[in-house]
């Protein structure tokens, strides 16, 4: 039986459709961890937060690990500590993850977490920046990118010194820089 010229191109068509289709599934299922255009639902979008090369909001594919969001954040950084992360933990949507510092511990999970004593001071109420000019070291290590070493850093940069009279001020302690003190800035009054 002989196609009429109309039924040739509505078949021509069908299979022009059919081959785009299977090429647009195809090339979704290729995917590696860390793309991000286009994820396939099963995706988890991420916050990659610490001692990472890039921080920032990551979206990989709903099998990735802990250490594809690190991956995708452009590695840990040289003063990072991946060791007190499980690595091999399945990321979830909407979760942040924090990769610590040396010497940086990273707080228990909720129900965890021992009572909060006199001496470690208060924690910083969200939108109330700390004072480099008081804080205790409880305090300073409540600001996203300041652990135990930082802190311990910044208060004896503030008792050689006399105190802090700016922010910016920061960037005269030890492993303190620009991109990690734009982290902290917002956090922080002198």
């Amino acid at each position: 039986m002989a196609l009429k010229p109309i039924q040739q191109v509505g078949v021509v068509l069908a299979a022009g459709t059919a081959l785009l289709g299977a090429g647009y599934v195809g090339s979704r299922q290729m995917r590696q961890p860390g793309d991000v255009a286009f994820a396939p639902s099963g995706y988890a979008k991420v916050h990659v937060a610490g001692a990472v090369e890039k921080p920032g909001l990551y979206e990989l594919s709903g099998d990735a690990r802990v250490s594809d969001a690190i991956q995708a954040a452009g590695g840990a950084t040289d003063d990072a500590d991946p060791g007190q992360l499980n690595l091999a933990e399945r990321v979830v949507d909407g979760a942040k993850i924090h990769v610590p510092e040396k010497g940086e511990v990273l707080p228990a999970p909720l129900g965890q977490q021992p009572e909060a004593s006199a001496s470690q001071g208060k924690k910083a109420a969200p939108g109330e920046p700390v004072s480099l000019s008081t804080a205790t070291q409880a305090e300073l290590e409540s600001v996203p990118g300041i652990g135990p070493v930082t802190a311990q850093r910044i208060i004896q940069r503030r008792a050689e010194t006399g105190g802090f009279k700016s922010v910016d001020e920061l960037l005269s302690v030890k492993g303190i820089g620009e991109k990690k003190l734009a982290q902290m800035r917002a956090f922080l009054k002198p």
